[in-house]
């Protein structure tokens, strides 16, 4: 829905106004001040590109609904079998972003390894039985065994890791 009074006193000029103009020019870029049928939010928009629910609202209604979901699947494989190459240049995408910020990237790695799941810890080795004297550990635990606070990599020059 669309808040005339607010939109025109944005656009300068009467809500009366506004809404001729709107009507005579439906592709108009005018700036306009709407909320979401569904959940309220007010939004900024350009009236060409007006819809009656916010992005999120839509996406949840979707999602929602088993029918445009199977459109959105049957569309996303038919993208990937039209154009190979689209996955390779999102994780380009993801690389790229991942390089200029390490720590965007660790948190990435981080929740797709997860920091609860169980691995084995050697408390010792016996290069004869590998997989003797061992424990089983989450992952988190593990890694603040291996990589203790306080002296960086660069310092210890090797890391701990199994």
């Amino acid at each position: 829905m669309i808040d005339l009074i607010k939109s025109a006193g944005l656009n300068g000029m009467e809500p009366v106004e506004l809404y001729i103009w709107l009507k005579k020019y439906p592709q108009s870029n005018r700036k306009v001040i709407c909320y979401c049928n569904d959940c309220g939010k007010e939004r900024l928009l350009t009236y060409d590109s007006y819809h009656g629910s916010c992005h999120s609202c839509g996406t949840i209604r979707r999602y929602n609904n088993p029918d445009e979901r199977m459109k959105t699947g049957i569309a996303t494989r038919k993208a990937i079998i039209d154009d190979p190459t689209i996955l390779e240049r999102r994780g380009e995408g993801i690389s790229k972003a991942h390089k200029d910020n390490p720590k965007l990237w660790y948190a990435a790695h981080e929740a797709s390894r997860g920091g609860t799941d169980i691995v084995t810890h050697h408390i010792a080795y016996d290069f004869n039985n590998l997989g003797a004297l061992t424990i089983k550990i989450t992952r988190s635990h593990h890694g603040s065994i291996h990589n203790p606070k306080g002296l960086p990599l660069t310092e210890r020059g090797y890391s701990l890791i199994d």
